[in-house]
């Protein structure tokens, strides 16, 4: 996916990146009390330039997670510190002079704003897709790793690791905390999806080691099943390649099909006809 959507000039590439800049400057702050104010800094830095970057919307990928997780383990008292309220300043500082400026010169610029976030958000009058969209999306954007992160997520909460599993409950309630608001809103595009990727990306790499020590576990009672089994996840990961269009695969049968001829021939025919 990452390379997929890396061809094409659009945004969410540049606002993944300070979405995951912004969330490690905040769980940095988080670990390193003596530089928190350092942290906290960048952290709004990084928010602010998100926001200019993919207007209000960017603030929910970092904030769904922050927010959650801080309930969840009874830590919400940072967010009325002083040391986390004072740096937001740095937010205003990014934030604030363009529209100030836009608005002198174009004084109905809130109302586009307004039209083209919650308006569109919430009636979707482009690309409206159903609830259920980037639940099948997310099958194609994490393909292949899709079939090991259910294996990663039980790993991730199982007693293997036990130590970080702070770190991987905030991996996963980036994903998933973000996956669910985006499919509650009406307008949905598959690119979407790109700035929740880092989480699994992270998840699926914290829990690799400890997930294969398991597999090898098992392996060594049950070797003819599992060779069976690699050879069938082999042939669906093949399957699935081919029919949701990889572009690796899609090139294949382009390729091939040029070569034969048989676009030539198909064009020449409906010519005739």
């Amino acid at each position: 996916f990452f390379m997929h959507q890396s061809r094409y000039a659009e945004l969410e590439s540049v606002l993944t990146f300070f979405v995951t800049a912004s969330i490690f400057f905040f769980l940095k702050a988080c670990k390193d009390c003596s530089r928190a104010k350092t942290w906290y800094s960048l952290f709004f830095i990084m928010l602010g330039l998100g926001m200019m970057t993919k207007r209000p919307f960017a603030l929910t990928f970092p904030l769904i997670p922050i927010i959650s997780w801080l309930w969840i383990y009874g830590e919400k008292k940072i967010l009325t510190q002083r040391q986390f309220l004072l740096p937001s300043i740095f937010f205003l500082v990014v934030v604030l002079p363009w529209p100030l400026f836009v608005l002198k010169y174009y004084p109905d610029f809130l109302k586009l704003v307004v039209w083209e976030t919650a308006i569109r958000a919430t009636t979707g009058f482009v690309h409206r897709e159903p609830f259920q969209f980037y639940f099948l999306e997310i099958i194609r954007v994490l393909f292949p790793w899709i079939f090991i992160l259910p294996f990663c997520v039980w790993i991730a909460f199982s007693k293997r690791l036990r130590e970080v599993r702070k770190e991987t409950a905030f991996l996963l309630l980036w994903f998933l905390g973000n996956l669910i608001f985006l499919s509650l809103l009406k307008s949905k595009r598959d690119y979407y999806l790109f700035p929740i990727t880092p989480a699994v990306a992270l998840l699926v790499g914290a829990t690799w080691v400890p997930c294969w020590e398991w597999i090898k576990e098992k392996a060594r009672a049950r070797k003819k099943l599992l060779g069976k089994a690699v050879f069938i996840a082999g042939a669906i990961f093949m399957g699935c390649s081919f029919l949701k269009a990889n572009p690796f695969a899609v090139n294949i049968c382009e390729d091939i099909w040029q070569h034969l001829g048989v676009e030539e021939v198909c064009t020449r025919k409906i010519r005739r006809q």
